[in-house]
């Protein structure tokens, strides 16, 4: 028996389940919930950081009030507003490279769907963005960093990259 879902807890969803996969392969929350949530994804609140899995069309959980709520296609976990932070809009990253600049699905060499989140913040108060992602599926990012690209090298799969850090 399966326990009860909840917004505050979502387990991964398997094949079983009506909810399983949608046309993108990524996993959904059958609860209007983030689909964050449904991989077992949902920072505490007082997060500096936006939370993107789609970024084409980001849609952010509210965090402005003592209760988050989700909006209808919700992809994402917004700021926490409602700690005084300021909100967050998506920022692909100035690296380049397969399954890098964007959040979102894509295929690895061998044809297989990777996926890659992004997470970008302001710690430090200033105009620049920080900007980190991780991906089921390996990237490669250039050999030298930049001004706007910080991360050098080979990344495994399920590892985090810090695209950008301005700190």
């Amino acid at each position: 028996m399966t326990a009860p879902v909840t917004r505050q807890t979502h387990p991964v969803s398997d094949s079983r389940r009506s909810d399983a996969k949608q046309s993108t392969g990524i996993a959904c929350p059958r609860d209007g919930g983030p689909a964050l949530a449904s991989i077992g994804f949902v920072p505490e609140r007082n997060n500096r950081y936006a939370y993107f899995l789609d970024g084409a069309a980001p849609v952010l959980s509210n965090r402005s009030a003592g209760v988050e709520t989700y909006p209808a296609g919700s992809n994402g976990i917004g700021v926490d507003l409602f700690k005084g932070y300021v909100a967050i809009a998506y920022q692909q990253s100035a690296c380049a490279g397969v399954g890098i600049p964007d959040a979102a699905t894509w295929n690895d060499t061998a044809g297989a769907p990777q996926w890659t989140v992004f997470a970008v913040g302001n710690v430090d108060g200033d105009a620049d963005l920080d900007h980190w992602s991780i991906s089921t599926g390996s990237r490669s990012f250039p050999a030298a960093a930049t001004a706007t690209c910080m991360q050098t090298g080979p990344i495994a799969g399920g590892e985090p990259a810090n695209d950008h850090n301005d700190v």
